[in-house]
């Protein structure tokens, strides 16, 4: 009965792992996305000074 309850132990810490491991990426993922859309904006921003759009 203490092997499962080891066992189960261990697996809901793995769970945990990898849940963090997720939010870290999620976290990586709107990182990217806030520098890619400040990419865009100054992009838009220099063309409408060149008067191209």
């Amino acid at each position: 009965m203490e092997n499962n309850h080891i066992d189960l132990i261990q697996y809901i810490r793995h769970i945990v792992n990898n849940c963090n491991k997720t939010k870290r990426n999620i976290v990586e993922l709107v990182g990217y996305k806030q520098d890619a859309i400040a990419k865009i904006t100054d992009t838009l921003g220099s063309l409408d000074e060149l008067k191209i759009i």
